[in-house]
């Protein structure tokens, strides 16, 4: 019997040459397809309809309510069909054709070993690198975290999967909760991993499951005790980036292996992006917002 996937795509000013290859590429793996675009300017609607395919089907919220929000859509139309699963993307996403039936195979198989599976991930790369990423441990030492499969293993257990490329089962949903909203966009998909985490489930990285993604505005080489690929975003960005840092430690039920990870992250991102790359002060004075807005509990859009 073949279980019922539903892919969940969230869009805000895509590319329309991107998001075609996207729905090209997950057609033949998912039996349906949601669109949620999040008050695009462009015409997701129209682009959409002129496809001429009923498995793809588009829901506008009509302005930009954050990726937390646009993903709980997404998932709650899939549930009205009594979807199995949802597998999330990012609209600058291209999974492999055998993508999807990987994850649905590892989750298979780890269901059968009686593992409680909120989540199986998928492998990913960037344009400019065609080698395939790794999965991380929080728990690990630094220098460490990121971990792989050996021999003829195809899953290993990791802490934390992108929402883009990950396959979730919909009876985790009604055990996890949604989406995060409050966080709007940045760290939605490490704070539902860190509560499922957190209620006793497990997440999981499939090996063979490949997907090319693009973080950030560019990638670029830096030196840091080891030479990184490191990503790039508007500035606007690193605001959400700390403060949502800020609100989940004050929370209760991420780790403290994820705190120290985390705190590390935030000080080398401050040291990379805050004082070294071009375009240093407007994202230093995100991050410091994003510090103030964050101890204050302030959540949701990030109001200029």
């Amino acid at each position: 019997m073949l279980e019922m996937i539903v892919a969940v795509v969230v869009t805000y000013q895509p590319s329309f040459i991107a998001l075609a290859r996207l729905l090209d590429a997950i057609k033949s793996q998912v039996e349906q397809t949601i669109v949620v675009d999040n008050g695009s300017a462009v015409d997701v609607e129209a682009f959409l309809a002129d496809r001429d395919d009923l498995s793809i089907h588009c829901l506008c919220l009509g302005s930009n309510h954050g990726v937390a929000t646009a993903q709980n859509a997404g998932i709650s139309w899939a549930h009205e069909r009594e979807a199995e699963f949802v597998v999330l993307f990012d609209q600058d996403s291209e999974p492999a054709r055998d993508m999807i039936g990987e994850l649905l195979e590892a989750h298979r198989h780890l269901a059968t070993q009686g593992v409680m599976v909120a989540a199986v991930g998928c492998r990913h790369y960037w344009s400019g690198n065609p080698q395939p990423s790794g999965f991380v441990r929080f728990s690990s030492a630094p220098g460490s975290r990121v971990v792989s499969c050996s021999g003829n293993q195809r899953t290993i257990e990791c802490d934390f999967v992108i929402s883009s490329g990950a396959l979730i089962p919909m009876c985790m949903i009604g055990k996890v909760g949604m989406m995060d909203d409050s966080l709007f966009i940045d760290h939605v998909d490490t704070e539902w991993c860190l509560r499922a985490r957190s209620k006793g489930c497990k997440i999981y990285g499939a090996w063979f499951a490949v997907m090319q993604h693009n973080l950030g505005m560019h990638r670029k080489r830096i030196w840091f005790l080891r030479w990184r690929d490191v990503s790039v975003h508007r500035p606007y960005r690193y605001y959400y980036m700390v403060r949502n840092s800020m609100l989940l430690y004050q929370r209760d039920y991420p780790d403290h292996a994820w705190r120290v990870f985390d705190f590390q992250r935030l000080l080398m991102m401050t040291v990379f992006f805050g004082l070294c790359i071009p375009g240093r002060g407007a994202r230093l004075r995100m991050m410091l917002k994003g510090l103030r807005d964050g101890l204050n509990g302030i959540t949701g859009k990030l109001v200029d």
